[in-house]
């Protein structure tokens, strides 16, 4: 016998309620086969532990562990220290609870249902390291795994024990309360592979989950992998013999390490974007929505957006001249689609001939910024986008009438002064 710990950097408990009915019908199903004639034991799969003192903490399985949990009880089996079996993330009570209501359709105390001849395979790891390299490989949970949920154990792993459970839960937040961990690191991988010192680095399409996995991994993961001191970057410049520094803290494109750093750096830029997405919400994002044929332009902006706002510091966020900064990002982050069809490929194009984000990551005053994206919208290179902008029709044209472009305004901060 085993007791059981669920991992304090282990995803909640995420099973849906179909997912939970399947595996009861199935465990009644193969229960009745028994009745009738010999059947081979119901393999469940193999679930992963450590050992951790007197406990073994369950690295891969708790789903599946959970839901026979929740099916015992509902035909009240009397199971061993079923008394010390806790729930101490807010989202895994919720499903929990929500998977018990489904269940109770199918399962009862008169449910019949063999645990005897339920079959499981463990493996016991040596350590932490040795453990995330068994999920990552042999992960048979039933959830897909996706790039985050592999990027979060590998770097919880290795922080203090006494820290683990609070950054768990702050990342839980981000993950599944607003979905902003998922959208942040896919805006922070985009801005670190658009880099000119990377060659542009090509990145998946958004819906590739696959690709995207992969990417994550190799970036968040394998290029994290040494385990260092929790590392911020800040600039400073010297003014009449007196040092002024600008506390930037974590820049999109640093190096880093293995652990708290890597974790504090996702947390840091989750906060930020928040902070973002709620300043440019009524002048610019209120308008995208309605806007068809754009993600690629999108994407491209919100990587300018994050570049800027990181190696400029937050305080800039408070700035007057933040919003028309953010108008004029837009502007260039989305010229092209005044034109033609824009693609993934155009997108990594364009920032190769252009470099706005170099440019972002590498200036020393804001002004530089500013003067570039107004040059650039040159009144010449303007004309020859959208000099047949009004013959325009679908896509093109949704973006052109959303935005009411015209050659008049073409120096104002965004497309149409009105905006």
């Amino acid at each position: 016998m085993f007791d059981l710990k669920v991992s304090d950097y282990q995803r909640p408990y995420l099973w849906d309620g179909e997912q939970a009915l399947n595996l009861a019908e199935n465990l009644k199903e193969f229960t009745q086969k028994l009745k009738i004639t010999f059947f081979p034991d119901y393999y469940l799969g193999t679930i992963i532990l450590v050992k951790k003192g007197d406990l073994y903490e369950i690295i891969d399985g708790q789903q599946r562990i959970i839901t026979l949990l929740i099916i015992a009880h509902l035909m009240k089996c009397k199971l061993a220290k079923n008394q010390e079996f806790k729930i101490y993330s807010k989202l895994s009570e919720e499903t929990l609870k929500k998977n018990s209501s489904y269940l109770k359709l199918v399962v009862s105390s008169e449910t019949s249902i063999d645990f005897d001849r339920v079959n499981l395979t463990y493996i016991i790891a040596e350590n932490d390291d040795q453990a995330f390299k068994f999920y990552t490989t042999l992960s048979t949970s039933g959830k897909r795994l996706s790039g985050i949920d592999i990027i979060k154990p590998f770097h919880l792993q290795a922080v203090k024990k006494s820290r683990q459970e609070k950054l768990a839960i702050e990342l839980e937040r981000y993950q599944f309360r607003n979905a902003h961990l998922d959208i942040v690191v896919k805006i922070l991988l985009r801005s670190r592979y658009l880099n000119g010192t990377r060659d542009y680095k090509e990145f998946p399409r958004q819906n590739y989950s696959d690709d995207w996995k992969t990417e994550l991994e190799l970036e968040f993961v394998k290029n994290a992998a040494k385990k260092g001191n929790d590392v911020k970057y800040l600039f400073g410049k010297e003014v009449d013999s007196n040092l002024q520094y600008q506390f930037s803290s974590y820049q999109v494109r640093q190096p880093l390490n293995k652990g708290e750093n890597a974790i504090q750096y996702f947390l840091y830029f989750c906060k930020l974007w928040e902070r973002i997405t709620l300043k440019i919400k009524d002048d610019i994002l209120t308008k995208v929505q309605y806007c068809d044929g754009i993600d690629f332009n999108y994407e491209y902006y919100q990587a300018a957006l994050i570049t800027y706002v990181s190696r400029f510091g937050e305080e800039c966020l408070d700035e007057d001249d933040f919003l028309n900064m953010a108008k004029l990002l837009f502007k260039v982050s989305f010229f092209s689609r005044l034109s033609k069809p824009v693609t993934k490929k155009s997108v990594h194009q364009t920032e190769k001939i252009i470099k706005l984000l170099d440019r972002i990551a590498f200036a020393y005053e804001k002004e530089e910024i500013k003067l570039y994206c107004e040059l650039y919208m040159d009144k010449r290179i303007f004309n020859d986008y959208i000099g047949n902008i009004y013959k325009h029709t679908g896509v093109i044209g949704n973006f052109t009438s959303n935005f009411n472009v015209n050659i008049e305004n073409r120096t104002n901060p965004f497309f149409n002064e009105s905006l």
